[in-house]
């Protein structure tokens, strides 16, 4: 990441950490974000990012929700929406019950709006998933995971 020759390619390298499926590499790229060695204005994207890591989303959720009081205070007030925004693709029931309750005790003020509509695509996604679950995995010859 911070090897690359253009800003550009230290871009593309830093979008990439959150996209590992080793859990090793996501937990160490995790506290990376967390520290000063990410800047402020990138992290919560690159949260984002994490969180909607097909493998290790659940596992950067719960570094989020666990880090939050001591994450949250070093970005902007604006940026902290991306945190929620990733979490919208966590869609088994116990990600979700775990999503909503945490933003129920932890709204984000200055997008109340956006963090509505967040939970409600959640539960939109959820919903689909539960209901489609087990026609997609007879189709493709999978088990169901709902």
């Amino acid at each position: 990441m911070e090897g690359g020759a253009t800003p550009q390619d230290r871009d593309r390298y830093r979008y990439a950490l959150p996209t590992f499926r080793d859990p090793d590499l996501m937990q160490r790229t995790l506290a990376l974000l967390a520290s000063d060695a990410v800047r402020t204005q990138d992290a919560p994207y690159l949260f984002q990012v994490a969180i909607m890591n097909r493998d290790l989303g659940g596992d950067a959720w719960a570094y989020v929700r666990d880090h939050w009081a001591t994450i949250t205070p070093r970005f902007t007030k604006t940026n902290t929406i991306a945190l929620a925004q990733g979490a919208r693709w966590l869609t088994a029931a116990d990600d979700v019950d775990d999503i909503q309750a945490f933003f129920e005790a932890n709204d984000i003020p200055q997008a109340r709006l956006t963090l509505r509509q967040v939970l409600e695509r959640q539960r939109l996604y959820a919903d689909l998933r539960r209901r489609s679950a087990e026609s997609l995995a007879a189709r493709y010859g999978m088990a169901a995971a709902v």
